[in-house]
């Protein structure tokens, strides 16, 4: 990915269009949007809207590259609930099977086998509630989405504008999950799925972590342990499902051909040449004449008030002079002689030194408006029919040097750029890597329709002369992912209340030390750095896996993160600190992970399949809801 190019602050007439849209990142890894591949255990994706109708579309700057943000367990229950393949939290399945035999109890929701009660569905809706707080927090979630977490959400109306309330829209999100759950417990009750002491350990650590009596409603910790048994109990599952599924290479690659324009890839230069329209003249000329009549009576008003006031000063002296002459004897005048020629030879010193000082100063700054002007030059303002022929120049390029030679004279010739680094910046950011293939697009069309490196494409839109070169034809990509653990020691939760980040630094630095000597003291193996993860790390992403990234292509992590990953000497067992914005990291390096093109495939194949086994558990286990139960539950603020 290029950086951004630099550009100057006035840009009318010429200038290296924005880059193009990357689609080298997550959107193709995760399939299309007919397709959405949410990831394993439900990551949020965002998707990103397409460019309008193809005809010069203004192209997005290149994201930053940053650290892959995985969000946690309670966090995927808020945030991924809309995503079409999700698996957020769930309720536990030996205290779904052991209320069955409680006469007591109200179930609010029910499959073939199993039950829920309304204590454990208030505790799931504060367990969302809990998500919205830990993903957005509480400034952000009033400045943004108007949602006051200190009031009754009964009382505040959710965005949507459809008449429902917040109140509703968490407790609907608590309903969907739990209906996926349950049907997924259900599926894992049939497989003989079986619970573990790690998922037990791992919810004695969740309840040890939690206020249970601001549940209120008569939730109780045995209620909080079945959602949490449940919870970890089908995530499991999940897991364990999705990594049943395997895909040979003949498979992906007769998938790849079926949907080669989702996967492909291609880089483009791009130059974009402005001209000035008719319109913009008559403005410019009306303002002009404005000013110069503004200029006009400004000066004409300066030169009268500079006439009168020297005519008074002339007559004022002239009368004292006179009075003075009349009344003084000979001795004052002799005195007032001595005395006027001592004032006027100090008052010609001081203005002679006056005078000298005015016109020091008045050469120093013609001196320096001159050295400025010569220093910077400023952009032309073109025709049209010169931006065309600027445009036609670039369009007759061959290859992707001369596109770039053309386009340095013309950014030198007419936007005032001079040789230097930030032209060869500007130069070497005209060629966008990754384009990727939007239904709709002229562009596209044309890049993936056929077009030769070195060919090129015009189109002009408001103004605008955009010129693109093909510089490499659409492929797959086939750099290679890799898999890596880490154990993150986060700057943020060691900065205390007085925020001193440079102690918090020190801190994780030695605690990241302390880490991997505990780990070399040890047997050295994959399974032990994935214990110490479980147990130390502050990344909430990866604190129940072992600290595992999978399938980590090059460009997606923060720099430091991504270059130890992706160093060429780098091999299976490797460890090392890294030091990030976010904190240190305790790095293992698991080995590679395959062709990104194929990860991206696998990706959609599995979305597919998923898709259609949470269809099938629909109709093999499907869930009731008690709605006037449901209605009973008071909200607690």
């Amino acid at each position: 990915m290029q950086e951004n190019k630099h550009e100057p602050e006035t840009q009318d007439t010429v200038q290296p269009a924005p880059e193009l849209t990357d689609g080298s990142a997550e959107e193709t890894a995760h399939g299309t949007e007919e397709e959405p591949y949410t990831g394993i255990l439900g990551d949020f994706v965002e998707t990103e809207e397409e460019t309008g109708d193809g005809q010069a579309p203004e192209p997005e700057q290149p994201k930053e590259k940053k650290e892959k943000k995985k969000v946690s367990k309670k966090t995927l229950t808020a945030v991924g609930i809309t995503a079409a393949v999700v698996l957020l939290g769930c309720i536990g399945l030996a205290g779904v099977t052991l209320m069955k035999e409680q006469n007591n109890v109200t179930a609010v929701a029910s499959t073939e086998n199993m039950d829920i009660s309304k204590e454990m569905l208030v505790c799931y809706y504060h367990y969302i509630l809990d998500s919205y707080k830990e993903a957005y927090g509480e400034e952000q979630l009033l400045s943004y989405y108007q949602l006051d977490l200190s009031k009754s959400l009964k009382d505040q109306a959710y965005p949507a504008n459809d008449g429902t309330t917040w109140y509703d829209q968490v407790m609907n999100m608590a309903k969907s999950s739990l209906s996926q759950m349950l049907m997924v417990a259900e599926a894992a009750k049939a497989d003989g799925y079986e619970m573990t002491d790690e998922i037990e350990q791992q919810v004695e650590e969740e309840i040890a972590d939690t206020d249970v009596s601001s549940y209120g409603n008569g939730v109780t910790i045995d209620d909080l342990r079945d959602v949490m048994r449940l919870q970890y109990y089908t995530q499991a599952y999940y897991e364990h499902y999705i990594d049943s599924m395997s895909y040979t290479d003949e498979e992906l690659e007769t998938y790849y051909n079926e949907n080669k324009t989702t996967y492909d890839l291609c880089n483009i230069a791009l130059f974009a040449v402005t001209y000035s329209t008719e319109d913009e003249t008559a403005d410019t000329e009306e303002t002009s004449a404005e000013e110069d009549t503004a200029d006009t009576e400004e000066t004409s008003a300066e030169e009268d008030t500079a006439d009168t006031e020297e005519t008074s000063a002339e007559e004022d002296t002239a009368d004292t002079e006179e009075t003075s002459a009349e009344e003084d004897t000979a001795d004052t005048e002799e005195t007032s002689a001595e005395e006027d020629t001592a004032d006027t030879e100090e008052t010609s010193a001081e203005e002679d030194t006056a005078d000298t000082e005015e016109t020091s100063a008045e050469e120093e700054t013609s001196d320096t408006e001159e050295t400025s002007a010569e220093e910077t030059t400023e952009p032309e303002e073109l025709t049209q029919e010169e931006a065309k022929a600027l445009s036609d120049e670039l369009a007759a390029a061959t290859d992707l040097a001369s596109f770039q030679n053309i386009a340095r004279e013309i950014l030198i010739d007419h936007m005032g750029y001079t040789e230097g680094e930030e032209l060869d910046s500007a130069v070497e950011a005209l060629d966008n890597e990754g384009y990727q293939y939007q239904e709709g697009s002229e562009l596209a069309e044309w890049a993936f329709g056929g077009a030769k490196v070195g060919e090129t494409y015009v189109v002009e839109s408001d103004g605008t002369y955009y010129v693109y070169m093909l510089t490499k034809e659409p492929a797959r990509d086939e750099s290679m992912t890799v898999n890596v653990r880490h154990i993150l020691f986060n700057i943020q939760e060691h900065a205390g209340e007085d925020g001193d980040m440079d102690a918090a630094r020190e801190e994780c630095r030695q605690l990241a030390e302390d880490c991997l000597e505990r780990y070399n003291e040890g047997d050295k193996t994959e399974d032990s750095f994935a214990a110490l993860a479980n147990e130390l790390t502050e990344d909430p992403g990866s604190n129940t896996n072992g600290g595992l990234y999978e399938n980590v292509y090059e460009g997606e992590m923060v720099q430091p993160f991504n270059d130890w990953c992706f160093d060429a000497s780098r091999q299976p067992g490797d460890t090392d600190i890294v030091e990030t914005d976010y904190g240190m990291h305790v790095m293992y390096f698991v080995g590679n992970a395959g062709e990104f093109w194929k990860t991206s495939v696998t990706n959609a194949l599995k979305s597919q399949a998923l898709s259609q086994w949470f269809t099938d558990l629909e109709g093999m286990y499907p869930v009731t809801f008690d709605e006037e139960a449901i209605n009973t539950i008071e909200e607690v603020v």
